[in-house]
This record gives C-alpha cells, structure tokens and sequence, in this order.
C-alpha cells in the first residue's frame, strides 16, 4: 500500500516521537513500547574549514537574495564555508526544479563526502514531494538543517537511524543563532523550555 504524504507523516510521527524518547533517553525502554530502538548515529561536528552547502529542496527564490549573503557571513564567521549552487535559483513551476531533479541533486551532496552539512532553503511544500519521487536516505549521517517544510525529510533522516536532523530556521538570530552552531559545532546546549 502507497501512502501519500500526509499519511507517511502521521504514521511516522507517533512510532518517532516513541523511538526518539528511548534513543535520548534510555531509561524509558520498555515504557510504552516494547520494539527496541537502534542509537542514532550522528555525523561529527562542524570544525573550522567545514563545507556547508545550501540545497533548495522546494520553492523556487527568486535574485537577488540578500538574505543569503547575510547567511553566508554568519557562516564563515564561525569558521566554515558555504557554498551556495545555482540549483537554489533554479525556476521549473512553482519549485526551483522537477521533483526527481532534486531528488539526484540531494543525493549527490548526500554522497560527496566534501560535504559536512546541508542547508534546506526554500519553502513551501517541494520537500514531501521528494519522498514520493523516489528518494531514499542514504546512511551517511550528515548535518542537515531546515525549517518548516523541511520536516519531511528531516524526519526520513530520523526514520533511517540518523541523527544531524536538526529543525531550526536559518535566519535565526541571538540566542537561537548560537544554539543552532553549538548543535552543529558539538558544544553542549541547555534543553529547550517552553
């Protein structure tokens, strides 16, 4: 049976919201599930030197687009580099290319292993579209960050075993700024409140 995205997403997010409670927190094995859950294996932090690539998995965006210049200067001004494909402007209807244009776009930057981490830009719904295209998470744990309509394909990062999914928008500033490059940078960070 074929299920469409929103049925792929509700499936999935109870048996995740389960298995990620005793991935991170191992004494609640057994409590409410008795399926053992594999550990996450998660991609090494971000060091100086690190290769970022920004990838548009949705929405076309249209030039100039200062806002990626400001991304890119706070990038680099934690010590890594961001490079920034023509992909991310591209134009085919609504989305910056065909569904299985950037599903291949994402696997080749999956499988470069110059590549520490993938930043989804670009919204809309272009992202869940991938999965039904065909896309398979390959098993490089690698930092992939994203926000909003990114969420599908964060949780078939989670669904694979891999950690380095991180929800979070790009254009976060101050206090959210610096937990997002603590996470990718491997420093500690206080649990979320709220």
């Amino acid at each position: 049976m074929a299920l469409g995205r929103r049925e792929f997403l509700l499936a999935s997010v109870s048996s995740l919201v389960a298995g990620a409670t005793q991935a991170l927190h191992p004494a609640a094995q057994g409590v409410g599930n008795s399926v053992p859950v594999p550990r996450l294996a998660f991609p090494p932090p971000l060091t100086a030197g690190s290769h970022l690539v920004a990838f548009n998995p949705a929405s076309r965006i249209d030039r100039p687009a200062p806002w990626l210049d400001g991304l890119r200067r706070r990038i680099e001004a934690e010590g890594w580099n961001l490079l920034v494909p023509e992909q991310v402007f591209g134009r085919q209807r609504w989305f910056s290319a065909s569904d299985n244009q950037r599903a291949q776009g994402l696997m080749l930057l999956w499988k470069d292993q110059g590549v520490n981490g993938v930043l989804q830009i670009g919204g809309g719904w272009g992202s869940a579209r991938l999965l039904e295209a065909g896309w398979r998470q390959p098993r490089r744990p690698l930092w992939s960050v994203g926000f909003s309509d990114a969420s599908a394909l964060l949780l078939a990062q989670l669904s694979a075993g891999l950690g380095g999914g991180v929800h979070a928008g790009l254009g976060a500033w101050g206090d959210d700024w610096q937990r997002l490059t603590a996470l990718l940078a491997g420093r500690p960070v206080a649990p979320l409140q709220g």
